[in-house]
């Protein structure tokens, strides 16, 4: 279930033209290098460290490597995915604030600084994106995990189409209080299965910054099990595979 900066896989699966602009179109050709290297590599049994690094480092094609750090990124290989993502920048440096993979990436590596600044460089070119301003929100809690304060925002331009998302934007700002924020998009109300799993994705991910990891472990698996999960929409949702990725890294089992 790999798919390229074309796509946004975010709210709606919304294709993103500067993503898709910055990247160009189907990756099925540009990746088919990769994949015969990856697979002549499985044939011998798993791919160690220093060969997956070395077969990273001898590729030139922008696309595959993205699509390698989705995928890489989607068994829960963070590191190798940010080496993905890091070869590409260093290919194309202007590619940077386009890799909003490589923040998420950053963070499940616990590269808190790496992820504030590739989220920072994210905004700066995109300045009405709620999600990765939040993202930034939570690199900045884990930086500073004894704070009782309200995570700093970057300044954002405009209104997030997407009323999940501009809720997210009020909790992470502590407009109101992650137990609103849930009731807001509870199962039982008349909100679509896409909100329901993104409210409790995002409240897990607070409770986690500010130090809960009981009330995150729960929320997240309840994510997880929602309706979005078994649906065509959130099978294709990269924020769903960061949701499972997020509970295997931590041992987390319904």
């Amino acid at each position: 279930r790999v798919r390229m900066l074309e796509g946004r896989v975010r709210a709606k699966a919304k294709v993103s033209s500067r993503r898709r602009d910055a990247m160009g179109g189907s990756v099925a050709l540009a990746s088919a290098w990769l994949a015969l290297a990856a697979h002549a590599a499985a044939a011998d049994g798993p791919e160690s460290d220093d060969r997956f690094e070395r077969r990273i480092k001898s590729t030139k094609d922008i696309r595959s490597l993205v699509s390698e750090g989705m995928r890489t990124f989607n068994r829960g290989e963070v590191k190798r995915s940010v080496s993905c993502f890091d070869r590409v920048i260093k290919l194309s440096p202007a590619t940077k604030p386009f890799l909003w993979q490589r923040g998420i990436s950053l963070y499940y590596a616990e590269d808190f600084q790496g992820g504030l600044e590739q989220f920072e460089s994210d905004v700066a070119v995109n300045p009405s994106d709620t999600e990765e301003a939040v993202w930034y929100q939570l690199c900045y809690l884990r930086l500073n995990p004894n704070t009782n304060n309200c995570p700093p925002s970057l300044p954002l331009r405009g209104i997030d189409p997407r009323p999940v998302m501009r809720q997210v934007s009020n909790l992470f700002q502590c407009k109101i209080s992650p137990e609103e924020f849930l009731n807001i998009f509870s199962a039982g109300t008349r909100n679509p299965p896409h909100d329901v799993f993104y409210a409790k994705l995002y409240a897990a991910l607070w409770y986690e910054g500010k130090g809960l990891d009981e009330k995150a472990k729960s929320t997240m698996l309840e994510a997880l099990g929602s309706d979005y999960g078994n649906s065509p929409e959130g099978s294709e949702d990269y924020m769903y595979n960061v949701a499972q990725v997020h509970a295997k890294l931590r041992g987390w089992k319904a």
